[in-house]
């Protein structure tokens, strides 16, 4: 027996690859996953620090008009103690996929939905610079205690158009006939 949307009971899953400088953990929280290998300079934890704040702007988009069930399987390329990441690919789930739409400000009147709307929330999230307000690690600090200062990560992309090109999001299943 088919289910239909209203009754759902299985997610729909989508991979969403980004080509740019976003990642999930901060120059902190990697280096407790990584044997307390710190930044050496300030700026480097101001580079992986706006990695972060890119990743949660993309958060944000992603739950634009439905909270996604959960983020997972993440993986970042290029991210070292001293760099930031490159790339960055995640799954995220929903249950009521029916309700990514949103319109395409390049074709007014015109609804993208699916994985296209995915691709535009994300890539509304990195063509915006963020500027806040951070706990960062300042190795050059004798106390080596970390400080509040304003982040600005800028944007990661200069027009939409460019993002989607970076962006690629891909239906892995979905359980519903």
């Amino acid at each position: 027996m088919a289910t239909n949307a209203l009754n759902r009971l299985e997610p729909c899953y989508y991979i969403v690859n980004i080509t740019a400088a976003v990642d999930n953990l901060s120059p902190e929280l990697f280096a407790a996953a990584n044997s307390d290998t710190f930044p050496a300079t300030l700026a480097q934890s101001l580079d992986i620090e706006r990695t972060n704040i890119r990743y949660e702007a993309v958060i944000r988009g992603l739950s634009t008009d439905i909270q996604p069930l959960q983020t997972s399987s993440i993986q970042v390329i290029g991210r070292t103690a001293t760099t930031p990441a490159t790339a960055i690919q995640l799954t995220v789930p929903y249950d009521r996929p029916e309700f990514l739409s949103t319109e395409d400000e390049d074709n007014l009147g015109t609804f993208l939905t699916g994985v296209d709307a995915l691709q535009r929330y994300v890539a509304r999230a990195l063509i915006q610079d963020q500027v806040l307000n951070r706990q960062i690690f300042d190795p050059e600090v004798i106390e080596n205690q970390p400080q509040i200062l304003e982040v600005t990560a800028d944007k990661a992309f200069s027009s939409l158009a460019e993002a989607e090109t970076n962006i690629t999001v891909i239906k892995v299943v979905d359980l519903i006939d």
